[in-house]
This record gives C-alpha cells, structure tokens and sequence, in this order.
C-alpha cells in the first residue's frame, strides 16, 4: 500500500512545490486587501504541503500543539513578560525573571513553547528576544489586545460549547441547536447572568472591557467601508436640504463617520449623525473623535428610529451580534423612518459558501459572535434577514471580489427598488 502511495504523494509534493515557488514571484507585501490575498495564497500552499507530508497520527499533536501555544502566550501576556523583553537586543532567563518577579523554571517553560513556534527568538547564547510578531503585541493598540479579547471572551466560553449546547437542548426540550439569544447564550451562562445583556457583563470586567476596545481599533481595517462604495453619492445639495445624509446606528465613538468624512471631503459633517447608548457617545465626544458638526445622539436600536427619511441609515459590525429575529427587529425600526429613496447600508463580513485561507478570519469571528448569539451571514442570509424585515437586497459591494471582509450589503424599501 505504502509503495505505490509513495510515488503519488512525491508527485503531489513536487507540483505543490512549483506552485509554490510561482506563488512567492508573484507575492504582494503591500499593505491591504490586494497585499493580504496575495500573502494568504503563499501560506495555503504552504499549509497544502505540511499537511501532505502529515501523517493522519500527526494532527492530534499539531492541535495540541496550537492550544498549549495559546495558553503559554497568555500566560505570559497575563504576567507583564513580553512587556520585559527589550524591543531590540535580548534578555536572559535570570535577568527575565528577576525583573517579572516570576520564577525562572515556570518561565522557561512558557518560553520553551513559544521559541518552538517562532513566536518568540532565542539567541545562541540563550537569551531571548522578541520577533516582529511578539514585538506587535507589546503594542497598544494592537493584535495583542484581539488577542486578549479572543481567548478571554470567546475561547475561554467556547471551549465548553459541546456541553452548553447539549444540556441546553435537555433543558429546552429541543434538538441540538446554534446559540440565538442575547440574554441566554454561552457567555451569560459562563459568568451565571442569564437574563443579561453580555455587554453589561463586560462591563463588570474593566479590564477585559478595555481588551475588547482596543483589540478592534487595531482590526479596524478587517472590517473595511473605504475604497469600494461611493458615499459621496448620498449627498445631494440641490435637493436634500437639511436632510440627515447618514446616521451611523450603533457607530460606537465614531470612527466610521471620521473614516468616511475623511474620504468624501464634498460630504458636510452636519448632515452626519451618530447614535449610540450613553457610553460610547460621551467618549467620543470626550475623545474630540468626532469632526464639528456630527451631531452626537444617544439612541438604543431596539426602540424606534427618531431621525425621519435619512438618505442612508448605517450599520458596522452590528447585525452580526444578533440572531436572524433580532436582526428583523433592528432592521423593522429603520424601514419605519425610511424615505422611498432611503438605503440601509450593512458593513459586515459576508461569508462565503466555502471557506479559502483568506476567509479563516471571518470564520473564527462567526464562532466568536456564537458566545453572545450572535451570526456572520452569507449572501442568502443578508437576503432572508431583509426580507423578513420588509427590505429588498439591490446589491453587495466587495472590497476585493470573493472575500468574506470587507463587504456593504445595500438595501432598500420594496417599492424603490420595482
């Protein structure tokens, strides 16, 4: 069996080798999205040949392997030890674990790992100094706060999924199913606050709070509305008058109106609204995010719309925190306020029917949002949410063609779009 597999399996390891190598000519370090399709394409041919060479045994200890990274990383995040590795130069393990305060056999043990993985350097006189990927982390913000946010929020709540979605099932009297309540999912059932919405939970850790802060300033651009849609475009001055050009629901401290006024200069920061619970919009007044002019509302989008026949109604990384009914009950308040000519713009991932190397993101966030019931859509999900809130698709907008980030879905009222 072994012999006449071996021959194939050569073969295969040779064309992937070339394609390979034809990859990596032709690679694109730039940054954004044309850079980042290009850099996937290497490393899944890269990952097609370690899983060639792979025996089906060898996968056990690979998993393993990627858990116990995590936990090492951590560790030493949760200690202040990356913070004590000089930016450029090194440190030995005594001088490291004199000044963490952290005893030197455990130290060494995290490290160990993280050495192995190429997460971290150690020189050939056995200090240890940081790569361009632990050096990132020391950063704020930075992937380390995502980081932080993914284990301590997601991770640590869905690593007993299997056992939540079973005994709930028992509990409900129904068959397996996806998490779909705000008040009752996987992350209220962790911190034993069912009945509570999973941000007031976080809201009780300041410190995880701040993670997730900071961890998605720093993947801004993984949810990108610049450099495909026209928003200019909403705006007419001949005949909108005083009308609201767009309100951003949901928008947070407002760096999606920065981004977008930034963009469209021709677009005047007074027909700009922002809308947010108390919160987030005292901190983005109090942080002077806001360009003059934006008016600054605190609003909740489970309660009506109070701005009337806005040209476009906004919503970034919001819907895919809620289930499909929920989604129709935000949605509903908006078609109540919408003019005939009105759009309801959704800036969210849009997950393909089958997942490539560049789409694994998207993926690992629709389980993420699983904790607090939440979603990623594909197309045919975005179109059945619309619809069942009274709206009709006109079009998705991709920032590159394919890719699950980086997307606008468009919407109308029925009639406009007849």
């Amino acid at each position: 069996m072994s012999s006449s597999a071996e021959p194939d399996q050569a073969a295969q390891l040779q064309d992937l080798i070339h394609q390979l190598t034809d990859a990596a000519k032709a690679c694109d370090y730039s940054p954004g999205s044309k850079g980042y399709i290009s850099r996937t394409n290497v490393a899944a041919i890269a990952k097609d040949i370690v899983r060639l060479v792979m025996a089906p045994s060898d996968m056990s200890m690979h998993h393993s392997v990627n858990m116990l990274e995590i936990v090492c990383l951590r560790t030493l995040m949760g200690l202040g030890v990356l913070e004590k590795i000089p930016v450029d130069g090194s440190i030995s393990l005594a001088e490291l674990s004199k000044v963490t305060g952290v005893q030197d056999s455990l130290l060494e043990r995290q490290l160990r790992l993280l050495v192995g993985t190429k997460f971290l350097e150690q020189t050939p006189y056995d200090e240890y100094a940081h790569t361009k990927f632990s050096r990132a982390y020391i950063q704020v913000p930075g992937p380390g706060n995502f980081f932080q946010f993914m284990n301590d929020e997601c991770l640590s709540t869905l690593v007993h999924l299997h056992s939540y979605v079973k005994e709930r099932a028992a509990q409900d009297g129904k068959p397996v199913q996806e998490p779909d309540d705000p008040l009752r999912n996987p992350y209220t059932h962790r911190h034993g606050m069912d009945g509570h919405p999973v941000w007031e939970i976080m809201a009780q850790f300041p410190d995880r709070l701040r993670a997730f802060q900071l961890g998605f300033m720093s993947q801004e651009d993984s949810v990108p509305i610049i450099g495909f849609y026209d928003f200019s475009a909403l705006y007419d001055p001949e005949h909108d008058g005083d009308r609201a050009t767009l309100v951003d629901v949901g928008g947070g401290q407002g760096q999606s109106i920065l981004q977008i006024l930034t963009a469209f200069p021709t677009l005047r920061p007074d027909r700009m609204v922002l809308q947010d619970l108390p919160e987030p919009i005292a901190q983005g007044k109090d942080s002077k995010l806001l360009p003059e002019g934006v008016t600054a509302m605190v609003h909740d989008f489970w309660t009506p719309q109070p701005v009337k026949g806005a040209k476009a109604y906004f919503l970034r990384r919001v819907m895919h925190d809620y289930s499909d009914e929920n989604c129709v009950k935000i949605l509903s308040h908006l078609r109540a306020a919408m003019s005939p000519d009105s759009k309801v713009l959704i800036a969210d991932m849009v997950m393909p029917k089958r997942v490539h190397e560049a789409d694994l993101p998207a993926a690992a966030m629709d389980n993420c949002v699983m904790v607090m019931g939440g979603k990623e859509r594909t197309a045919d999900g975005f179109n059945k949410v619309l619809e069942d809130a009274g709206l009709k698709m006109v079009k998705i907008w991709h920032s590159r063609e394919g890719g699950a980030t980086g997307n606008i879905v468009e919407a109308m009222l029925p009639a406009a779009t007849s």
